[in-house]
């Protein structure tokens, strides 16, 4: 009798764990169950549509989570330039640029191509349509699978893939906690990570102005962390790589968060006093209106203008006193903004929170309480930096979880 491998999810880590258990097991029926009209959908989105598969400088620095040593192993087995030589075996030719690489193609649709490819050449069922609401436990550890429509898959082994909370649209919608918690795993707090942030300042005046800059995120006037890269003004508050590799700490600290920006993190404070004396006296003659054109934004140098107290830009630059050249110099090093919250799982890239890690083996990836079932991805109590990290750890996670399925124990 054949044996039965289902994994519910069909994202980056269902998809390669799909691919794993094939490839070491001759003689398994291997289902995909997708609760979308089709799988992979999230995969598409990845890297603004080019699919940042991984990144050759990844370490254990770049996740979080409550626990380390799982994290430690899946990286020390799966290195990028394993994880790339993978997909170059299922026809991905693959390129690094500064470090983050990406299909040659330049398009995330080849990567789920190549992907699904290799799927019917191993007959791997898909399911679509399928959304999971019950795990049923019989005692030789064999399982049924329910739908919400009340329809059943039996299976031997599983490997849950659902993702987190993010993008629900593409297929995560956090079902997957639901279901590992009824079968006695405990969940993490789960908050948006990798989203942009809300402000309680008013910015729309400055919605679409970007600038690369030092961003530093505090709690009650204590530093949490600094990231330097692309900042993005939004109606709402903040975006851009710097401002979503720091908004990981809103799940830590609901409340006093605040971020400083630093327009000009290569000068001193008192470099900016001398640069803005030199300007005021070159442009004297100019409309203060004009005092920060050719050096920033001009919508940010009137937000920064008036931050000063100067509402008439009709006055000469040559009106600015010494005491406003300091407190501009001041706030173009420390310009601070009030963090009410985030765009919300809609907007997020990735779940902070989940699964706890120690209920799982460390080199299986096989639950400790539930015989026979397995996990991979963003389920798990992990979530990574931007830059390929988190895709990484799904398609890391999905071999290993998918070989171990395939190869661990002769009782199915």
């Amino acid at each position: 009798m054949r044996s039965k491998i289902v994994i519910i999810g069909g994202g980056a880590a269902g998809l390669v764990a799909a691919i794993s258990v094939a490839e070491h097991s001759k003689d398994t029926e291997i289902i995909i169950l997708e609760r979308k009209d089709r799988v992979g959908k999230k995969i598409l989105a990845t890297g603004n549509g080019r699919c940042n598969l991984t990144n050759l400088d990844i370490d254990k620095s770049n996740y979080y989570g409550d626990d380390f040593k799982l994290i430690e192993n899946v990286l020390n087995e799966y290195s990028p330039e394993k994880i790339i030589s993978f997909f170059e075996s299922i026809g991905v030719m693959c390129k690094a640029e500064d470090g983050l690489v990406y299909p040659y193609s330049n398009t995330a649709s080849s990567v789920l191509t190549c992907l699904r490819n290799r799927l019917i050449q191993l007959r791997v069922q898909e399911i679509t349509d399928f959304d999971v609401d019950l795990i049923n436990k019989n005692k030789k550890n064999k399982y049924k699978i329910i739908s919400k429509d009340s329809k059943v898959v039996d299976a031997d082994k599983i490997i849950i893939a659902t993702g987190g909370c993010s993008y629900e649209n593409l297929g995560s919608n956090g079902s997957g906690f639901k279901i590992l918690e009824t079968l006695g795993h405990t969940c993490t707090k789960l908050a948006p990570a990798l989203v942009q942030l809300k402000t309680q300042e008013n910015l729309k005046s400055l919605k679409g102005v970007k600038f690369k800059g030092l961003a530093t995120i505090k709690h009650k006037a204590k530093v949490l962390d600094q990231e330097n890269g692309e900042i993005l003004f939004t109606d709402y508050g903040l975006s851009g790589i710097a401002i979503m590799q720091l908004s990981r700490y809103t799940r830590q600290y609901n409340n006093h968060l605040v971020i400083t920006l630093d327009f000009f993190p290569e000068y001193t404070e008192d470099g900016i006093i001398d640069m803005l004396k030199a300007r005021k006296e070159n442009l004297k003659d100019l409309d203060i209106d004009n005092f920060f054109i050719g050096m920033l934004n001009k919508n940010l140098g009137q937000v920064l203008l008036k931050k000063i107290g100067i509402e008439r830009f009709t006055l000469k630059n040559s009106d600015l006193t010494s005491k406003q050249i300091k407190e501009l110099a001041r706030i173009l090093k420390n310009f601070e903004l009030k963090i009410v919250g985030t765009n919300g799982f809609k907007n997020a890239q990735v779940t902070a929170g989940g699964i706890l890690t120690t209920e799982f083996d460390i080199n299986t990836l096989e639950s400790r309480i539930n015989k026979n079932i397995y996990v991979a991805g963003e389920v798990l109590d992990v979530f990574g930096d931007c830059g390929g990290y988190n895709l990484h750890f799904a398609w890391a996670t999905g071999l290993r979880a998918g070989h171990s399925a395939a190869t661990k124990g002769s009782n199915l």
